[in-house]
């Protein structure tokens, strides 16, 4: 499926089709799980528990780009997960609500990945664990290959020594890699949206600044 989206992007990106930027791509299953991100959820009749997305992370020699899709029964009171944006050689990340047009920037997301010890195969590459907590203190894990690019992963920019084939998060994120796949793409496939509403967070300090 990831195959035909990347073909898609470049149609949908019509005139500029000629000017092609060579990008590659990785697919994933996402889960949600409301009970962990929403502290307060309750079970019960018509309440749903887990939520199921898809999750395509595009990237170049530089710029990384996510795009996501709700899958199967999923209402309009359910959660959403907002898409990222970050430049390689920076520590910021842009979260992206196209829905709201909405941009949150966080300025110098700085992190300390520490190896636990685990290792496992996933999609035919041997990854490490990896685990750390975010600003907000959220506990998240990775297991990263070194043998796929540096800093690669669907849920953000975390300086990493390779690329993210499955996470997990604390408050009830998983993403598993599924697909691999590479193609052509409009250039400003990977611009930020303009436009938007945009917020500015500088994680380090944790000084939250409207723009």
């Amino acid at each position: 499926m990831i195959r035909l989206l990347l073909i898609g992007v470049v149609l949908l990106n019509g005139p500029a089709v000629h000017a092609q930027l060579r990008a590659k791509a990785i697919s994933y299953k996402v889960q949600v799980d409301m009970a962990a991100l929403d502290p307060s959820f309750e079970g019960g009749e018509g309440k749903v528990r887990y939520y199921d997305f898809e999750a395509d992370a595009y990237y170049s020699d530089q710029m990384v780009r996510t795009i996501v899709r709700k899958v199967g029964k999923h209402g309009d009171g359910g959660p959403n997960i907002r898409q990222r944006l970050y430049d390689l050689k920076t520590l910021d990340q842009y979260d992206i609500d196209h829905d709201q047009r909405y941009v949150l920037l966080k300025k110098n997301q700085v992190v300390a990945p520490k190896p636990t010890g685990n290792s496992k195969d996933i999609m035919g590459y041997r990854c490490r664990e990896m685990a750390f907590s975010d600003y907000r203190g959220v506990r998240i894990t990775v297991w990263v290959t070194s043998k796929l690019p540096r800093n690669i992963c669907p849920l953000g920019n975390y300086s990493l020594d390779g690329t993210a084939l499955e996470i997990t998060t604390s408050n009830g994120l998983h993403f598993v890699a599924t697909d691999f796949a590479e193609g052509e793409l409009n250039p400003g496939f990977f611009d930020v949206p303009k436009g938007y509403q945009e917020e500015v967070l500088t994680v380090s300090d944790n000084d939250k600044k409207s723009k």
